[in-house]
């Protein structure tokens, strides 16, 4: 096999295993995970029943990555925004925004997501994946709540560690209202609300 066979092969490879798990994910968001049987998802897939075995191992794997990549998809951009230079009470107000967005944007990912959730405890590659994801972006934010605090934009009564884990615990919140109650969960009121939470305890007296 030549070297332009060998990169149509591999982005084949990519494409196919790409539409496993996409199509995993919709069966989740749509019929929970009584849906999830190897025909159903190669079927959704447009792909071979074999292919599932042939780039995974078997269907619970594959079951796996597309948890992994559903909790990635919503909670990365917000790591990364995390990440990036700026100010840091700037920062946590465009993680509110961005936030909102992934909300709208990705709504049919988000009972994907907490299936993610629920398969932690007994699934330790997903558990792994997700902690990652929930440390990364907890330690980020207590980083710049201490920030703020030491300049004095926060009162010193606020805890990074636990003020992190709060914002986190509501954004958690936010996500299961928006899939359990839907009709009744507006994502830019709660997010508009709590920027202003923040701006209050940004102008708050220590």
């Amino acid at each position: 096999m030549n070297q332009v066979q060998r990169r149509s092969s591999k982005g084949s490879d990519a494409r196919t295993r790409g539409k496993l798990i996409e199509a995993t994910q919709q069966l989740l968001a749509t019929g929970g995970a009584h849906t999830l049987t190897a025909r159903a998802i190669a079927s959704a897939a447009d792909a071979n029943l074999a292919s599932i075995t042939y780039y995974f191992g078997s269907k619970e794997q594959l079951v796996t990555a597309s948890m992994i990549a559903t909790a990635r998809n919503l909670l990365a951009p917000v790591v990364t925004t995390l990440r990036s230079d700026g100010e840091p009470i700037a920062k946590m107000l465009e993680t509110v925004v961005l936030l909102n967005r992934i909300l709208d944007e990705h709504r049919d990912d988000l009972a994907a997501y907490l299936h993610a959730l629920a398969a932690s405890p007994t699934n330790p590659s997903i558990a792994a994946a997700v902690q990652a994801l929930h440390r990364d972006m907890t330690q980020l934010l207590a980083e710049q709540i201490d920030v703020q605090r030491a300049a004095g934009q926060l009162p010193s009564w606020v805890s990074p560690t636990a003020m992190a884990q709060l914002i986190v615990a509501v954004v958690h919140g936010t996500l299961v209202a928006s899939v359990v109650d839907p009709g009744h969960t507006d994502e830019a009121a709660i997010g508009a609300q709590f920027a202003q939470l923040l701006l209050g305890a940004r102008t708050t007296p220590r």
